[in-house]
Formats: C-alpha cells, structure tokens, sequence
C-alpha cells in the first residue's frame, strides 16, 4: 500500500478521534484580566456569545479575545467582552461566558459554576482588586455586616454611621464596603476580603468561595 493510502486511511481512522493538537500557551486562570467595567457601560448588542463549562474551555476561547474586561450582571454574574478578527478583518463583538454543568439553575452564571465539586476541583483566591459591582453583588447576600466591617478594620464609630445614616439594610453595607475599598486603595483586595468572609465571626464561606475565587479542574 503506498504512502498516500496509508495516510488517507489513518486520516479517516482518525475522523471522530481526538483533536489536532494546538502550538499556542493558554493563560491561566488567575491571569485573566481584572479589568472591569459596569454594566450600564457595556456597548450592547454583541455578535457572538461564548457558553463554556470546562477551564479549558473557557481558556480557549478567552486566547483569542483582544482587549479583554469583564462586568457583572446580576442574575448572570461575570461575563468577559472584547472583540475577535485580525486588522484586515470586521472585528466581531464577543462576550465569554463561563456557565454551570448541569444547567438546572435558571440563574446559573459563572459564579455559580465556581462552586467547588467534590474531589473533581480545587479553588485559588483571585488576584486584584473587587470591583463596585462585585462590592454591590455581596451587599444583597450579607446579613451579618457589621461583623464583617470589623474584620476588615474600619473603626466601630465608622460602622455607627453608616447605620445611622442609611435606613435599608443593602445600603448599609453598600457604603461600607465602597469604604473599605477606598479606605485600603490597592490593599483592599478579594483575598482580604476573603478571609474576613471566612472569619469565625462572620462564617460567609460560601460567598467568599463565589466572589473571591477561581474554579480549576
């Protein structure tokens, strides 16, 4: 049998097997971009929407997005945006999500999808610094604010204040944590405010796990 038939034959052996191999490095999870935006400041409609469960995935299909940022929607959670296309190409507007496996929640969302499964994944502490919507998203979830307030260091005539000021409980907490934010500057980061969330006094593991970290298989 000559050359090319072996080859022809081997290809077509081949058809439903695994996929060519790729020459590129993928980024890992804790590089992706801590560029956010708001929501209200994303240019909507887009052309393509990107659902991904696996990481590598998700990291595929973030490789070739240029100019990446993410923004947070509620009922959603963190959706990445940037463009696809060469110079000589229309650059196509493309929003990258990562989504929950099974699908059963109608309010799956990437966040949802970082909840840890047992034995199949571990979790890492972002990097960076959380943005306003992330700050927003956690002050509908808090009861127990003030415990947290103290953990993060801001002064028990500070916490008085925002109580005395505020009647709804979410602004209360709005407020203080935009504090803390402003307060620590570049030092107010997820993993400090991951650890007050863990803290024995505040006991929010499960939310410090959604906003705070990654998900790797």
């Amino acid at each position: 049998m000559s050359e090319t038939a072996k080859t022809d034959e081997s290809s077509s052996k081949n058809i439903y097997g695994d996929p060519p191999k790729i020459n590129i490095s993928l980024p890992e999870i804790n590089e992706l971009t801590q560029n956010s935006k708001p929501s209200k400041d994303v240019q909507l409609p887009i052309d393509i929407l990107l659902l991904t469960v696996k990481d590598c995935e998700f990291l595929s299909c973030y490789y070739y997005i240029a100019g990446p940022f993410r923004s947070y929607f509620k009922g959603i959670g963190h959706v990445y945006f940037g463009s696809i296309g060469g110079d000589q190409d229309v650059k196509l507007k493309v929003a990258l999500m990562k989504c929950s496996e099974d699908g059963r929640n109608k309010e799956s969302s990437p966040r949802d999808a970082l909840t840890p499964k047992k034995g199949k994944t571990r979790l890492t502490v972002e990097q960076g610094v959380p943005s306003d919507e992330d700050l927003e998203w956690l002050s509908h979830q808090l009861e127990n604010w003030e415990e947290l307030g103290r953990r993060l260091e801001i002064e028990e005539a500070t916490l008085t204040a925002f109580d005395d000021d505020y009647k709804k409980k979410r602004k209360k907490i709005y407020k203080m944590l935009l504090h803390w934010k402003q307060k620590d500057g570049s030092a107010a980061t997820y993993k400090v405010l991951h650890d007050a969330l863990c803290h024995e006094f505040v006991k929010r593991t499960d939310l410090a796990e959604k906003l705070c970290c990654q998900q790797h298989e």
